[in-house]
């Protein structure tokens, strides 16, 4: 019985698991949508999986299946993607069948696409008959006919095109070499032209193309071209660094024109500006080349059969006239003086703002034109030659009036009995500022600030206010401190603390605490023996910190009354009676109150400070282990902590 059931379970086994192998076998062959085309395309399939590569086979809307085993359609391989190229895709409904059973989340992407053209060979050589023959190739994957196009250009120093003129299309097969001869009658005589190929082809609304500059130069001919024009008017303007061409006076009947601007040394085939001007259009603005010493200006005309006309060229040199304006930008001056320099008599015109002189320049010299108060815009126009105008701009801010410079408060002649006084008013902004020879800062609406260390007796203060344009406005005030007979020094409450008389009493209490701590040592030595030197150590330092603290204490509540009754002054009727009377009085007890309250802060960290020294030394009385090092901590300490009362007094006074 046991063996049949043994067998029972073993035949469900197995049908169980062939039954799995059925349904995963099934389970990994999927079949979906590629895409659905409306018209004809070339189409790409991007193939993503995450694991391993699936095989996969696309079937066609006619039931034709693509494969890379089949070889009926092109493959390339990125990472975790596969791409399979799908030329001519028919319209309708494409399908993609493949196996994920390795492969993970398979995703798919389809798009059209285009093989590209490119030109492999193109090279010229000058021809007879003012001609130009060109031989080209252009390759396709494919036997294709592309369209061409054919034109003349100009370049830059860098290569970039600067004009542009067409002078064949046509079509031609990809893959063969292909020899044109091309007429240049169409163009203006020109040395420096170079052939420029560009190729395209279109393919189910996706087009491709490729462009290419021949090595080497040609030149065309003038033939039977029209003559040239008879002239151009020329204005430089040096200010704007631009170059004006005007021809409306020698217009011709045309079809467009073509100006150029280039550096006389320059090469001719590398115009700084060339540019086509429609018929109707008269003018051009081109850049003036930068360190030029002469530029040339090229004219022509192209007529609607095509043929260009003679070049009409002109060289002017930039030397024939220098011009500079010798007065600041800034003056308070009522005349402009601007220097000059011809190579031969030159008639000239300045206008100054509304205002126009006429002037006769020659030789080299100077001449001087009236300046309207404010600001005056100075355009010098000379007439070089008939069709030439040189351009110079200035600008120049006349001002004659002395700025404005007003003190808050009659100083001269008063007494005052701190070491320091606010000198305080205002001028106009843009002034520079000087106080007894020193500059000193002034705010964006001109006023100032200025706190002057006065001696003992007479001060002499002088300030000095001057405008851009160098204008001036002085003033002269003499101040005393103390009495003006006596000249001897007073020094009230508020002025030990704020004026300076800080670093004496911190001496003199130190001398104080040090006379103490020798007392106090002296008074312990008597009793050395009995508790031994390091407890009498101990014990007179501890007494002598808490008899400073005690000290430092009383001085904090000291400077906690000063500096609450120096705020109640400040906050208070006082103040604004002193400020109507003085500026200078109510400064100092600004200043005062600030003194006070760093007082406060001082005294309140030495106090501090001297408590936890007085615990330290207690604490190492009552520790008998380790007595070296823990002397070596208190001296440490002792030492890190006056020289943190200094430094903290630094911070806050000096």
């Amino acid at each position: 019985m046991k063996k049949l059931k043994k067998i029972f379970i073993g035949c469900l086994l197995l049908v169980f698991l062939i039954g799995g192998n059925v349904f995963t076998s099934r389970a990994r062959e999927v079949t979906e949508t590629l895409m659905e085309l409306s018209e004809p395309a070339d189409m790409v399939a991007w193939i993503f999986y995450e694991e391993q590569e699936p095989e996969v086979v696309v079937t066609g809307p006619d039931g034709t299946e693509y494969s890379e085993k089949l070889g009926n359609v092109q493959v390339k391989r990125g990472e975790s993607s596969v791409y399979l190229y799908i030329p001519d895709a028919q319209p309708g409904r494409w399908t993609i069948r493949y196996d994920n059973q390795n492969s993970g989340n398979v995703r798919f992407v389809c798009s059209p696409y285009t093989e590209s053209i490119s030109i492999s060979s193109f090279t010229i050589e000058q021809a007879q008959n003012n001609q130009v023959r060109a031989v080209f190739q252009a390759d396709f994957p494919s036997q294709v006919n592309y369209s061409y196009e054919i034109s003349a250009v100009l370049t830059d120093g860098n290569g970039n095109t600067t004009g542009k003129r067409q002078l064949e299309t046509g079509t031609a097969p990809s893959g063969q070499p292909v020899e044109r001869l091309i007429s240049l009658n169409r163009l203006p005589a020109y040395e420096g032209y170079r052939l420029q190929l560009e190729v395209w082809y279109k393919k189910y609304d996706l087009e491709t193309g490729d462009s290419k500059i021949a090595d080497g130069t040609f030149s065309a001919e003038a033939g039977h071209q029209p003559e040239a024009m008879k002239g151009v008017q020329v204005e430089i303007d040096f200010d704007k660094k631009l170059v004006y061409l005007d021809w409306e006076e020698y217009r011709v009947s045309c079809d467009h024109y073509v100006a150029a601007v280039r550096d006389s040394a320059g090469p001719e085939e590398e115009p700084d500006e060339y540019r086509e001007v429609e018929n109707g259009e008269y003018q051009m603005t081109a850049g003036l080349p930068e360190n030029a010493s002469s530029i040339t200006v090229e004219l022509t005309y192209v007529q609607t059969d095509g043929n260009a006309s003679e070049t009409y060229r002109r060289e002017i040199p930039l030397n024939q006239m220098e011009c500079s304006l010798r007065t600041p930008e800034n003056t308070a001056s009522a005349q402009a003086e601007i220097s000059y320099r011809t190579q031969k008599q030159i008639l000239a015109r300045i206008q100054i703002n509304d205002r126009v002189q006429s002037l006769n320049l020659e030789g080299e010299g100077q001449f001087s034109t009236a300046l309207e108060e404010g600001r005056n815009q100075l355009v010098l126009t000379a007439e070089v030659d008939e069709m030439t105008d040189f351009v110079y701009r200035f600008q120049v801010y006349s001002d004659r009036i002395a700025p404005i410079l007003r003190l808050y408060e009659d100083i001269d002649g008063i007494t005052v009995d701190s070491a320091k006084f606010l000198l305080t008013g205002e001028t106009e902004s843009g002034c520079r500022l000087m106080v007894n020879g020193q500059e000193q800062p002034l705010g964006e609406d001109g006023v100032f600030r200025v706190e002057l260390s006065l001696k003992n007796g007479e001060n002499t203060i002088e300030i000095q206010a001057t405008d851009p344009s160098g204008n001036q406005t002085r003033q002269q005030a003499v101040l005393f401190r103390g009495t003006p007979e006596e000249a001897k020094e007073t020094v009230s409450g508020a002025a030990v603390i704020a004026g300076g008389y800080g670093p004496l009493l911190l001496t003199a209490w130190l001398s104080v605490m040090a006379a103490l701590l020798a007392l106090i040592g002296f008074m312990a030595a008597g009793n050395r023996e009995k508790r031994g030197s390091f407890d009498t150590a101990l014990a007179t330092a501890r007494n002598l910190f808490l008899f400073m603290a005690a000290a430092a204490g009383a001085a904090f509540g000291w400077f906690f009354l000063q500096a609450h009754e120096a705020r109640d002054a400040v906050s208070g009727e006082a103040f604004l009676e002193a400020a109507q009377a003085s500026v200078s009085q109510a400064y100092d007890l600004v200043k005062a109150a600030e003194k006070y309250e760093k007082w406060l802060l001082l005294m309140g960290a030495l106090t501090v400070l001297l408590l936890i020294w007085a615990v330290m030394a207690q604490i190492l009385k009552m520790t008998t282990k380790k007595r070296i090092l823990a002397l070596m901590i208190q001296l440490f300490l002792i030492g890190a902590g006056i020289l943190a009362v200094y430094w903290f007094y630094g911070v806050l006074f000096w």
